[in-house]
Protein backbone atom coordinates (compact mmCIF):
# COMPACT_ATOMS: atom_id res chain seq x y z
CA UNK A 1 0.00 0.00 0.00
CA UNK A 2 1.33 3.47 -0.90
CA UNK A 3 2.22 5.65 2.05
CA UNK A 4 -0.29 8.14 3.43
CA UNK A 5 -0.52 11.23 1.27
CA UNK A 6 -2.43 13.45 3.67
CA UNK A 7 0.44 15.05 5.67
CA UNK A 8 1.91 16.65 2.56
CA UNK A 9 0.31 18.73 -0.18
CA UNK A 10 2.11 19.22 -3.50
CA UNK A 11 3.26 22.66 -4.53
CA UNK A 12 0.15 24.38 -5.79
CA UNK A 13 0.03 26.15 -9.10
CA UNK A 14 -1.28 29.72 -9.11
CA UNK A 15 -4.39 28.45 -10.91
CA UNK A 16 -5.45 26.51 -7.82
CA UNK A 17 -5.19 29.68 -5.76
CA UNK A 18 -6.81 32.10 -8.17
CA UNK A 19 -9.20 30.37 -10.57
CA UNK A 20 -12.83 29.60 -9.76
CA UNK A 21 -12.75 25.82 -10.01
CA UNK A 22 -15.99 25.26 -8.10
CA UNK A 23 -19.11 26.15 -10.10
CA UNK A 24 -21.66 25.66 -7.33
CA UNK A 25 -21.65 24.82 -3.63
CA UNK A 26 -24.94 24.82 -1.78
CA UNK A 27 -27.40 22.93 0.40
CA UNK A 28 -30.47 21.80 -1.53
CA UNK A 29 -33.86 20.55 -0.37
CA UNK A 30 -36.05 18.34 -2.55
CA UNK A 31 -39.39 16.67 -1.88
CA UNK A 32 -42.55 15.19 -3.38
CA UNK A 33 -41.00 12.55 -5.67
CA UNK A 34 -38.53 15.02 -7.14
CA UNK A 35 -36.43 13.61 -9.96
CA UNK A 36 -33.63 14.89 -12.16
CA UNK A 37 -33.17 12.80 -15.31
CA UNK A 38 -30.11 10.98 -16.53
CA UNK A 39 -27.40 13.33 -17.74
CA UNK A 40 -23.66 13.62 -18.37
CA UNK A 41 -21.26 16.50 -17.78
CA UNK A 42 -17.53 17.16 -17.60
CA UNK A 43 -17.61 18.24 -13.97
CA UNK A 44 -17.35 16.22 -10.77
CA UNK A 45 -20.48 16.19 -8.63
CA UNK A 46 -20.38 15.73 -4.87
CA UNK A 47 -23.33 15.00 -2.57
CA UNK A 48 -23.68 14.46 1.17
CA UNK A 49 -27.17 13.63 2.36
CA UNK A 50 -28.07 15.42 5.57
CA UNK A 51 -31.78 14.50 5.69
CA UNK A 52 -34.00 11.86 4.14
CA UNK A 53 -33.28 9.37 1.39
CA UNK A 54 -32.92 9.27 -2.37
CA UNK A 55 -31.77 7.00 -5.16
CA UNK A 56 -29.19 7.57 -7.86
CA UNK A 57 -28.69 5.75 -11.13
CA UNK A 58 -24.96 5.95 -11.86
CA UNK A 59 -24.03 4.19 -15.06
CA UNK A 60 -25.72 0.81 -14.73
CA UNK A 61 -25.74 0.89 -10.92
CA UNK A 62 -28.68 1.89 -8.73
CA UNK A 63 -27.48 3.47 -5.48
CA UNK A 64 -29.72 3.84 -2.44
CA UNK A 65 -28.57 6.87 -0.45
CA UNK A 66 -29.41 7.52 3.19
CA UNK A 67 -28.65 10.29 5.64
CA UNK A 68 -24.91 11.04 5.89
CA UNK A 69 -24.03 9.14 2.71
CA UNK A 70 -21.28 10.74 0.62
CA UNK A 71 -21.32 10.27 -3.15
CA UNK A 72 -18.81 11.60 -5.66
CA UNK A 73 -19.61 11.16 -9.36
CA UNK A 74 -16.68 11.48 -11.76
CA UNK A 75 -16.73 13.28 -15.13
CA UNK A 76 -18.57 11.86 -18.15
CA UNK A 77 -20.52 9.35 -16.07
CA UNK A 78 -24.24 9.05 -16.78
CA UNK A 79 -26.31 9.65 -13.65
CA UNK A 80 -29.70 10.70 -12.30
CA UNK A 81 -31.19 11.42 -8.88
CA UNK A 82 -34.75 10.82 -7.70
CA UNK A 83 -36.88 10.57 -4.58
CA UNK A 84 -39.20 7.62 -3.96
CA UNK A 85 -41.52 9.44 -1.54
CA UNK A 86 -43.00 12.85 -0.72
CA UNK A 87 -40.58 13.28 2.19
CA UNK A 88 -37.90 15.96 2.07
CA UNK A 89 -34.38 15.02 1.07
CA UNK A 90 -31.65 17.56 1.85
CA UNK A 91 -28.05 17.38 0.72
CA UNK A 92 -24.84 19.33 0.41
CA UNK A 93 -24.12 19.63 -3.30
CA UNK A 94 -20.89 20.74 -4.98
CA UNK A 95 -19.98 20.85 -8.67
CA UNK A 96 -16.45 21.60 -9.82
CA UNK A 97 -14.23 21.45 -12.89
CA UNK A 98 -11.48 18.89 -12.21
CA UNK A 99 -9.14 19.63 -15.12
CA UNK A 100 -6.79 21.88 -13.12
CA UNK A 101 -5.96 18.97 -10.80
CA UNK A 102 -4.26 17.20 -13.72
CA UNK A 103 -1.46 19.75 -13.27
CA UNK A 104 -0.81 18.73 -9.65
CA UNK A 105 1.81 15.99 -9.58
CA UNK A 106 1.79 13.49 -6.71
CA UNK A 107 4.98 11.78 -7.83
CA UNK A 108 7.16 13.12 -4.98
CA UNK A 109 4.53 11.98 -2.48
CA UNK A 110 3.45 8.56 -3.75
CA UNK A 111 6.58 7.62 -5.69
CA UNK A 112 4.78 7.08 -8.99
CA UNK A 113 4.34 9.43 -11.98
CA UNK A 114 0.71 10.29 -11.28
CA UNK A 115 -1.19 13.57 -11.11
CA UNK A 116 -4.04 14.21 -8.70
CA UNK A 117 -6.83 13.83 -11.25
CA UNK A 118 -5.45 10.59 -12.72
CA UNK A 119 -5.02 9.19 -9.22
CA UNK A 120 -8.60 10.09 -8.32
CA UNK A 121 -9.96 8.42 -11.47
CA UNK A 122 -7.83 5.33 -10.82
CA UNK A 123 -8.99 5.03 -7.21
CA UNK A 124 -12.68 5.70 -7.73
CA UNK A 125 -13.46 4.46 -11.24
CA UNK A 126 -16.81 6.07 -12.14
CA UNK A 127 -18.03 7.04 -8.65
CA UNK A 128 -17.25 6.79 -4.94
CA UNK A 129 -19.85 6.03 -2.27
CA UNK A 130 -19.20 5.93 1.47
CA UNK A 131 -20.46 7.21 4.81
CA UNK A 132 -19.30 10.76 5.41
CA UNK A 133 -17.05 10.90 8.46
CA UNK A 134 -16.42 14.06 10.49
CA UNK A 135 -13.59 15.16 8.24
CA UNK A 136 -15.56 14.88 4.99
CA UNK A 137 -18.57 16.61 6.51
CA UNK A 138 -16.42 19.43 7.91
CA UNK A 139 -14.62 20.03 4.61
CA UNK A 140 -17.89 20.18 2.65
CA UNK A 141 -19.40 22.60 5.14
CA UNK A 142 -16.27 24.75 4.86
CA UNK A 143 -16.43 24.79 1.07
CA UNK A 144 -20.11 25.78 1.03
CA UNK A 145 -19.79 28.51 3.66
CA UNK A 146 -16.62 29.98 2.09
CA UNK A 147 -18.03 29.79 -1.45
CA UNK A 148 -20.77 32.20 -0.41
CA UNK A 149 -18.36 34.82 0.93
CA UNK A 150 -17.44 37.87 -1.10
CA UNK A 151 -13.74 38.12 -0.32
CA UNK A 152 -10.59 38.03 -2.40
CA UNK A 153 -9.38 34.88 -0.63
CA UNK A 154 -12.64 32.91 -0.85
CA UNK A 155 -11.66 31.29 -4.14
CA UNK A 156 -8.26 30.18 -2.82
CA UNK A 157 -9.77 28.80 0.40
CA UNK A 158 -12.46 26.78 -1.38
CA UNK A 159 -9.93 25.32 -3.82
CA UNK A 160 -7.59 24.35 -1.00
CA UNK A 161 -10.45 22.74 0.92
CA UNK A 162 -11.35 20.85 -2.24
CA UNK A 163 -7.75 19.69 -2.73
CA UNK A 164 -7.70 18.36 0.83
CA UNK A 165 -10.96 16.50 0.21
CA UNK A 166 -9.68 14.83 -2.97
CA UNK A 167 -6.45 13.76 -1.28
CA UNK A 168 -8.41 12.33 1.62
CA UNK A 169 -10.73 10.40 -0.71
CA UNK A 170 -7.73 8.90 -2.49
CA UNK A 171 -6.37 7.78 0.87
CA UNK A 172 -9.55 6.21 2.25
CA UNK A 173 -10.22 4.22 -0.94
CA UNK A 174 -7.24 2.11 0.11
CA UNK A 175 -6.21 1.61 -3.52
CA UNK A 176 -2.65 0.37 -4.03
CA UNK A 177 -1.22 3.09 -6.24
CA UNK A 178 1.78 0.93 -7.12
CA UNK A 179 -0.62 -1.23 -9.16
CA UNK A 180 -1.05 1.64 -11.64
CA UNK A 181 0.73 0.43 -14.78
CA UNK A 182 1.34 1.49 -18.36
CA UNK A 183 -1.69 -0.63 -19.23
CA UNK A 184 -3.88 1.55 -17.00
CA UNK A 185 -2.36 4.65 -18.57
CA UNK A 186 -3.04 3.38 -22.10
CA UNK A 187 -6.61 2.38 -21.23
CA UNK A 188 -7.28 5.79 -19.70
CA UNK A 189 -5.97 7.39 -22.90
CA UNK A 190 -8.19 5.17 -25.07
CA UNK A 191 -11.30 6.01 -23.04
CA UNK A 192 -10.47 9.74 -22.98
CA UNK A 193 -9.95 9.73 -26.75
CA UNK A 194 -13.30 7.98 -27.23
CA UNK A 195 -15.13 10.48 -25.02
CA UNK A 196 -13.59 13.41 -26.90
CA UNK A 197 -14.37 11.80 -30.26
CA UNK A 198 -18.03 11.39 -29.32
CA UNK A 199 -18.27 14.98 -28.04
CA UNK A 200 -16.77 16.31 -31.28
CA UNK A 201 -18.72 14.06 -33.68
CA UNK A 202 -22.10 13.36 -32.05
CA UNK A 203 -23.92 15.30 -34.78
CA UNK A 204 -23.01 12.63 -37.33
CA UNK A 205 -22.99 8.84 -37.43
CA UNK A 206 -20.38 7.36 -35.10
CA UNK A 207 -18.84 3.95 -35.72
CA UNK A 208 -16.95 2.22 -32.92
CA UNK A 209 -14.70 0.59 -35.51
CA UNK A 210 -13.63 4.03 -36.75
CA UNK A 211 -12.61 5.11 -33.24
CA UNK A 212 -10.76 1.84 -32.63
CA UNK A 213 -8.83 2.15 -35.89
CA UNK A 214 -7.55 5.58 -34.90
CA UNK A 215 -6.28 4.04 -31.65
CA UNK A 216 -4.80 0.99 -33.41
CA UNK A 217 -6.79 -1.41 -31.24
CA UNK A 218 -9.73 -3.71 -31.93
CA UNK A 219 -13.30 -2.45 -31.56
CA UNK A 220 -13.95 -5.41 -29.22
CA UNK A 221 -11.11 -4.37 -26.89
CA UNK A 222 -12.18 -0.73 -26.98
CA UNK A 223 -15.76 -1.69 -26.10
CA UNK A 224 -14.50 -3.85 -23.24
CA UNK A 225 -12.28 -1.23 -21.57
CA UNK A 226 -14.85 1.52 -22.13
CA UNK A 227 -17.46 -0.52 -20.26
CA UNK A 228 -14.98 -1.30 -17.47
CA UNK A 229 -14.14 2.39 -17.01
CA UNK A 230 -17.53 4.00 -17.66
CA UNK A 231 -19.90 1.27 -16.45
CA UNK A 232 -21.91 1.63 -19.66
CA UNK A 233 -21.51 0.69 -23.31
CA UNK A 234 -20.20 3.10 -25.93
CA UNK A 235 -23.60 3.10 -27.65
CA UNK A 236 -25.38 3.90 -24.37
CA UNK A 237 -22.96 6.77 -23.77
CA UNK A 238 -23.49 8.14 -27.29
CA UNK A 239 -27.27 8.02 -26.85
CA UNK A 240 -27.15 9.66 -23.42
CA UNK A 241 -24.75 12.33 -24.64
CA UNK A 242 -27.03 13.14 -27.56
CA UNK A 243 -30.03 13.33 -25.26
CA UNK A 244 -28.06 15.74 -23.06
CA UNK A 245 -27.51 17.99 -26.03
CA UNK A 246 -31.20 17.70 -26.88
CA UNK A 247 -32.08 18.83 -23.35
CA UNK A 248 -29.96 21.96 -23.82
CA UNK A 249 -31.62 22.73 -27.14
CA UNK A 250 -35.11 22.12 -25.75
CA UNK A 251 -34.38 24.40 -22.80
CA UNK A 252 -32.62 27.21 -24.65
CA UNK A 253 -34.11 27.35 -28.16
CA UNK A 254 -37.48 27.35 -29.91
CA UNK A 255 -36.41 24.65 -32.36
CA UNK A 256 -38.94 21.97 -33.25
CA UNK A 257 -38.27 18.41 -32.16
CA UNK A 258 -37.51 17.45 -35.76
CA UNK A 259 -34.92 20.22 -35.97
CA UNK A 260 -33.40 19.20 -32.63
CA UNK A 261 -33.19 15.57 -33.74
CA UNK A 262 -31.25 16.62 -36.84
CA UNK A 263 -28.87 18.81 -34.83
CA UNK A 264 -27.88 15.92 -32.57
CA UNK A 265 -27.25 13.50 -35.43
CA UNK A 266 -30.62 11.73 -35.59
CA UNK A 267 -32.63 12.02 -38.80
CA UNK A 268 -35.57 9.98 -37.53
CA UNK A 269 -37.61 12.25 -35.23
CA UNK A 270 -39.80 9.33 -34.06
CA UNK A 271 -36.75 7.35 -33.01
CA UNK A 272 -35.42 10.48 -31.29
CA UNK A 273 -38.66 10.91 -29.35
CA UNK A 274 -38.66 7.26 -28.26
CA UNK A 275 -34.99 7.33 -27.22
CA UNK A 276 -35.49 10.63 -25.38
CA UNK A 277 -38.38 9.19 -23.37
CA UNK A 278 -36.41 6.02 -22.55
CA UNK A 279 -33.39 8.06 -21.44
CA UNK A 280 -34.93 11.10 -19.76
CA UNK A 281 -38.26 9.65 -18.64
CA UNK A 282 -40.73 11.78 -20.59
CA UNK A 283 -41.36 12.68 -24.26
CA UNK A 284 -39.43 15.75 -25.47
CA UNK A 285 -42.55 17.91 -25.87
CA UNK A 286 -43.62 17.20 -22.29
CA UNK A 287 -40.08 17.80 -21.09
CA UNK A 288 -40.15 21.30 -22.57
CA UNK A 289 -43.21 22.01 -20.42
CA UNK A 290 -41.51 20.62 -17.32
CA UNK A 291 -38.61 23.03 -17.81
CA UNK A 292 -40.95 25.91 -17.06
CA UNK A 293 -40.61 24.84 -13.43
CA UNK A 294 -37.45 26.71 -12.38
CA UNK A 295 -36.97 24.34 -9.43
CA UNK A 296 -36.47 21.42 -11.78
CA UNK A 297 -32.74 21.84 -12.24
CA UNK A 298 -30.38 20.54 -9.57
Amino acid sequence: MAKSIIPEIPALDNVILTERIIQSATIQHRHNYYSFPKHIHNNIGIYQLIQGECKMDIGNDVISCKCNDFIMILPNVSHSIYLTSKDTCSFKHIHFNPKEFAALSLEKIVGYPMDLLTTLLFCCNSFFHTQADERISSILTGIISTFRKDSMLACAYTNLHLTELLLYIIEITGKDLSSYTQKHSDQHRYVTFTLNFIQENYTSKIKIQEIAEQLNISSRYLSKIFFEHMNMTILSYINTYRMNQAVELIANTDLTMTEIAEKIGMNDSQHFSKLFKNTIGSPPNEYRKILNDSDFYT
